[in-house]
């Protein structure tokens, strides 16, 4: 699909100095993030009704809580991880060099702004549907927290939950 395709010069690149560093028996480091900064993605692209595109902090702070952004980033590393290096033969998912794979590089949530959140999609549904079930749930706990994305991270129960939330977030889209 279109905004997911490999940029065929830099993965030439990317497939010799894999197959170099393999052949000298040095691992290689990447994500799928930063691989993919040659195709710009538009947030229609995404499913969105924004003009213009994503910039990587749109991407990182909002492929976890939408799902046509969270679609994207797996049909780019589906693409990424089924490349088949043009020196090795190797796709990339089975290339014994490239020892360490991140999702996002620095993509802790924890570090997460109501300015990162209010400003890209997807973050308000996606807490008041997590605090509408840990309010059904566990009403003692979190009945009394509202609906808002806090200010702060955990320094009262509003951000204590959002904390929570977070980290529920990260382990889905892990």
């Amino acid at each position: 699909p279109a905004g997911v395709r490999l940029d065929e010069t830099m993965m030439r690149r990317m497939d010799a100095l894999m197959t170099a560093c393999a052949e000298e028996g040095v691992y290689v480091s990447s994500d799928l993030f930063v691989s993919r900064t040659a195709v710009p993605i538009t947030w229609r692209l995404c499913g969105v009704d924004r003009p213009g595109t994503l910039t990587g902090l749109d991407m990182k702070y909002t492929a976890p809580v939408h799902e046509g952004v969270y679609s994207n980033f797996l049909a780019f590393a589906g693409n990424w991880l089924n490349h088949t290096n043009s020196y090795s033969g190797r796709r990339y998912a089975e290339e014994p060099a490239l020892a360490w794979l991140s999702l996002i590089n620095e993509g802790n949530l924890d570090e997460v702004s109501s300015a990162d959140c209010s400003s890209r999609p997807g973050w308000q549904e996606a807490w008041a549907s997590w605090l509408s079930e840990r309010k059904r749930t566990e009403p003692g706990i979190y009945g009394s927290v509202p609906a808002s994305i806090p200010n702060g991270l955990g320094r009262n129960l509003h951000g204590r939950a959002f904390l929570r939330f977070l980290q529920d977030v990260e382990f889905r889209f892990a």
